[in-house]
């Protein structure tokens, strides 16, 4: 699923069995990230916030606008941006309109495992590049 980086927050879309194992899960990649940032910084202590805000997604539209809020986020935040932020996971991303050059490295993010997060949101059509999150164009 999508993952890009703003200046101070992180978007996910995230897969999870459980509140517990989404909890669990997200408390895991903190820690994992926070060593790493710790480590490349060369200083110790907290990296972030002690909470992190979750919404279920439960229909199609739900997904497809998480996925374009997540992908295309961007566009509200740089002046000017076009294509597909350098810093996300979207040009791995599979599900844009117009099939994008992919990176012959691998994704940093994981495939989805269920059906509203790998075929059901796209019954609402896939990603334009040009989308921005609060506009409801190709929806």
């Amino acid at each position: 699923m999508p993952t890009p980086c703003q200046g101070d927050h992180l978007h996910l879309i995230v897969e999870a069995g459980s509140k517990r194992s989404l909890s669990r899960g997200m408390q895991g990649l903190k820690i994992r990230i926070a060593r790493r940032i710790n480590r490349m910084l060369g200083r110790q202590g907290t990296v972030f916030q002690d909470h992190y805000h979750a919404r279920d997604l439960k229909s199609p539209r739900e997904v497809r606008n998480g996925i374009r809020y997540v992908v295309c986020n961007w566009r509200k935040h740089v002046e000017g941006a076009r294509g597909i932020d350098p810093y996300s996971s979207g040009r791995w991303f599979t599900g844009w309109a117009v099939p994008q050059p992919t990176p012959e490295s691998p994704c940093p993010a994981a495939r989805a495992l269920t059906w509203l997060g790998s075929e059901g949101w796209k019954r609402h059509g896939a990603l334009s590049i040009a989308e921005r999150p609060g506009h409801a164009q190709d929806v």
